[in-house]
């Protein structure tokens, strides 16, 4: 077990396996897709969902037929 500030981190012949230097590879072309994806699919579910609620929705049938007698009288 290290001592409190001394580096956990290993040096492999082959190359640093963990390093604590920060990544310089761009990791969001990798996620691209999958995330556009899952945006997509969001995007969907969330419509259905809400013209599911719009079909069981009693109150804002009633609010729209006032406002239509309302702007008649």
């Amino acid at each position: 077990m290290p001592s409190p500030g001394q580096s956990t981190s290993r040096d492999y012949s082959a190359g640093r396996l963990m390093s604590s230097e920060p990544v310089s590879h761009n990791l969001a072309p990798s996620f691209e897709n999958t995330v556009k994806l899952w945006l997509d699919q969001t995007a969907t579910k969330t419509k259905q969902w809400a013209d599911a609620a719009l079909g069981v929705d009693t109150v804002s049938g009633s609010l729209s037929s006032l406002a239509t007698r309302l702007m008649v009288v």
